[in-house]
């Protein structure tokens, strides 16, 4: 069964996702953390960033980069509108990850999010 839903409300929708896109696509990556954080924008995966980062022969300080370093950097203090949105996004899927049970334990999900909220005008 297929949900309708107003026209007006997909074009909201539309309207958001464009400009997400608009911010990410031209976004600059000068130097190593912007590549970073508009590679994890893109692929929302830390282990993707790094993969991409070897396979381009990128290092910081003339070494390999790794998983800590992705990590404090996508949930670092945020530099710009996109690395806000890529800062919430991390944040939030972390905190969806680890939804602990009744009796404390730590149940392990996984969950796809578009942060569109943050872009509302």
């Amino acid at each position: 069964m297929v949900k309708l839903i107003k026209l007006q409300n997909q074009k909201k929708k539309l309207k958001g996702l464009q400009k997400y896109v608009d911010l990410v696509e031209p976004y600059d990556t000068h130097n190593l953390e912007k590549w970073i954080i508009k590679e994890y924008v893109c692929t929302n995966s830390i282990k993707k960033v790094i993969k991409s980062l070897n396979d381009n022969n990128l290092t910081y300080s003339g070494a390999p980069v790794n998983k800590k370093y992705v990590t404090s950097l996508v949930n670092g203090k945020a530099s710009g509108r996109l690395h806000n949105i890529s800062r919430s996004g991390y944040r939030n899927k972390v905190k969806l990850n680890e939804t602990k049970n009744s009796d404390g334990s730590i149940i392990r999900v996984f969950c796809f999010i578009i942060h569109l909220t943050i872009l509302k005008p």
